[in-house]
C-alpha cells in the first residue's frame, strides 16, 4: 500500500534494480520508485526481506527510503486467508526527499542467533526491537529446511499489533519520518558543467580547439601546438565539437539509467551537429579511390586505393572512433545513415553490486570492480564481519606470504593446462577415519572439495589424481566419496 496526497508519479516504469532482489523486494522497491518523496510505503513481505544474509536488497531499499519501522507477525497470522504459516513483515517506509541524510536504524544486516540450538539469520533491528516481534522467535522444523524460524504468538496478536503501530508512529514523529503532504515541485538544477581538463588529464593524441583559431595535441602527457593547414581547420574544429557531444551524451547515459533532460538536449545538439557536418562536408568516413598502378592478378583490373581525406589530422584523436561509429556506412554508392545513438540510448549504467548470497560470488565481484581481493569490500557484500568473511572463504583465497594481502586461488595458477594431484592424507583425520599417514590438524574434506571445485571452474584442468592410503575396515571411502564426487560433477 502506498499512502499519497497526490498520483504516483507517471513517467516511465521504475528504474532496473542493481542485482537480482528476488519478486516481493521487487515490488518493495517498485511501489517506492512510484512514491513520491515523504510518501509512505507499507509492505506485507516475507521475513527474508528483513533476514537474508545477502544484504543487497537492504541497500537498494534504503537508497531510496528510510525505514519507518517493522513489525513481525506470528507464524500463521495468514493462515485463514492464504493457508500458509510463513513468519510475514509489515516494514513501513518512507520515501527519502532529496538532500536528506539516510535515517540511522540499523536494519542493513542479518545476524546469526542461537534459537532452540540452532543458528538462525536474523535481522538487527529485530534484535535490537524485539517488542516489534509479536511473539517468541523459535526454530522448528519447517517446509523447506532444518532450523527454520517461527513466531510463537504470546498473548492477543491483534492487541500488541496495535500498540508496535502506536508505537512506530510516535518513533516516527520524533525522528521527523512521518507522512506530509508534498509542497510544489521544484525544479533540480543541472550541475556545473567540468571544468576543462588540463593537458595531463587526458590521452596522448588528443586534440584541443583553442579560443585564438589554434590546435593543440596531447603528446607525453602535455599540450603541444599542433598546426593544422587553413583549408582543413573549419572541419576539424567541428569534428572536435561532434566528439565532445558525444562523449558528454555517452557519459549521461552511463551516469544514470532515467532518460534526463540533459540526455535529450545532447541527442538534439548532436543530431543538429551531424546534419550541419554532413550538409557542408559529406559522410564522416567518405573517402576517394585512387589508381594504385597494380592489376589484380585475378581478376585483371587495375587495383584501386582508398584515400580518406585528412580532416585536421582527426583520425589520431584516440575518441575519433566515436565519431566515426556515428553513421552507419555503406561503401557502395558511399551513403551513410544516422546510428542508433541519434535515437535512443546505446548505454546502459553499470549498477554496482549490494550484496553477495555466496563467498565465491563476493569474491568474483570484488575481483570485477576492484581486480583484486578485498577483505573489507567482500565483508560488505556479505554483509558481515572481516574475521568472520575470511573464514568463509575458505580456501578460495590465499594470504600472500610476506605481505599478507589476499590472493584468489584462481590468480594464484600458472597459465595453460592444469594437472591437479590429490593427495588426502593431508585431510583431518576425524573427516577420513584410518588414514595410514594422518595429519592432525589438516584442512577438513569439505575445504579439500571446495578448493578442488575453484580449480575445476578455471576451465583449465585437464587431469585429476586422487591418491590415498588408509586401514582396512575404517569405511574411509564412503565418507571421502561423497564428498569429492559432488565436487568432481562441477567440473563436468
Amino acid at each position: 500500500m502506498t499512502y499519497r496526497q497526490r498520483p504516483v508519479r507517471g513517467p516511465g516504469p521504475p528504474r532496473p534494480t542493481a542485482q537480482p532482489v528476488g519478486v516481493q523486494n521487487y515490488f518493495v522497491l517498485k511501489s517506492l520508485w512510484l512514491t513520491r518523496p515523504l510518501g509512505l510505503v507499507a509492505v506485507l513481505t516475507s521475513r527474508y526481506t528483513m533476514d537474508a544474509r545477502n544484504p543487497g536488497a537492504r541497500r537498494e531499499i534504503t537508497a531510496l527510503a528510510d525505514l519507518v519501522g517493522a513489525i513481525r507477525l506470528p507464524s500463521g497470522a495468514h493462515q485463514k486467508a492464504a493457508g500458509t504459516s510463513v513468519v510475514t513483515d509489515l516494514l513501513i517506509l518512507r520515501r527519502r526527499e532529496p538532500g536528506r541524510a539516510p535515517a540511522p536504524a540499523a536494519w542493513e544486516q542479518a545476524h546469526l542467533a542461537e534459537l532452540d540450538g540452532t543458528q538462525v539469520p536474523v535481522n538487527e533491528y529485530f534484535l535490537a526491537h524485539p517488542h516489534n516481534v509479536l511473539g517468541e522467535l523459535t526454530a522448528v522444523h519447517g517446509a523447506y529446511r532444518a532450523g527454520d524460524l517461527t513466531v510463537r504468538p504470546t498473548g492477543d496478536a491483534i492487541a500488541a499489533l496495535v500498540q508496535a503501530l502506536q508505537r512506530l508512529a510516535a518513533d516516527a514523529k520524533s525522528q521527523g519520518l512521518g507522512w506530509a503532504p508534498p509542497g510544489p515541485a521544484q525544479p533540480t538544477p543541472r550541475p556545473p558543467a567540468p571544468a576543462p581538463a588540463g593537458g595531463s588529464q587526458e590521452p596522448d593524441g588528443y586534440l584541443r580547439a583553442r579560443d585564438d583559431a589554434t590546435f593543440t595535441k596531447v603528446v607525453d602527457g602535455a599540450e603541444q601546438p599542433h598546426l593544422v593547414p587553413r583549408t582543413q581547420a573549419a572541419e576539424l574544429r567541428e569534428l572536435l565539437v561532434l566528439r565532445d557531444v558525444v562523449r558528454a551524451l555517452l557519459d549521461a547515459e552511463a551516469a544514470s539509467p532515467d532518460a534526463t533532460p540533459d540526455m535529450g538536449r545532447l541527442r538534439r545538439q548532436l543530431g543538429q551537429r551531424y546534419d550541419a557536418y554532413a550538409t557542408r562536408y559529406g559522410p564522416l568516413n567518405r573517402y576517394s579511390l585512387r589508381p594504385t598502378g597494380r592489376t589484380d592478378p585475378r581478376t585483371g583490373e587495375p587495383r584501386m586505393a582508398r584515400i580518406r581525406p585528412p580532416q585536421g589530422g582527426f583520425r589520431d584523436d584516440p575518441y575519433s572512433a566515436l565519431v566515426f561509429a556515428l553513421e552507419e556506412f555503406e561503401p557502395v554508392g558511399q551513403r551513410a545513415a544516422k546510428a542508433a545513438i541519434f535515437t535512443r540510448r546505446v548505454v546502459a549504467p553499470r549498477v554496482p553490486r549490494l550484496g553477495a548470497d555466496t563467498p565465491a560470488d563476493a569474491l568474483a565481484i570484488c575481483l570485477d570492480t576492484y581486480g583484486k581481493a578485498r577483505l573489507g569490500e567482500i565483508a560488505r557484500l556479505l554483509g558481515t564481519t572481516k574475521a568472520d568473511a575470511r573464514e568463509q572463504l575458505g580456501m578460495l583465497v590465499f594470504d600472500e606470504p610476506g605481505t599478507g594481502r589476499l590472493v584468489s586461488a584462481a590468480g594464484a595458477l600458472p597459465g595453460g593446462p592444469l594437472y591437479v594431484h590429490l593427495d588426502l592424507d593431508v585431510i583431518d583425520p576425524s573427516d577420513v577415519p584410518g588414514l595410514r599417514y594422518p595429519a592432525p590438524g589438516g584442512p577438513g574434506a569439505a575445504d579439500i572439495a571446495a578448493a578442488l571445485r575453484t580449480l575445476l571452474a578455471t576451465g583449465r584442468v585437464a587431469a585429476v589424481g586422487i591418491a590415498c592410503t588408509w586401514h582396512v575396515g575404517h569405511d574411509a571411502a564412503a565418507r571421502i566419496g561423497p564428498c569429492l564426487e559432488a565436487a568432481l560433477a562441477t567440473g563436468d
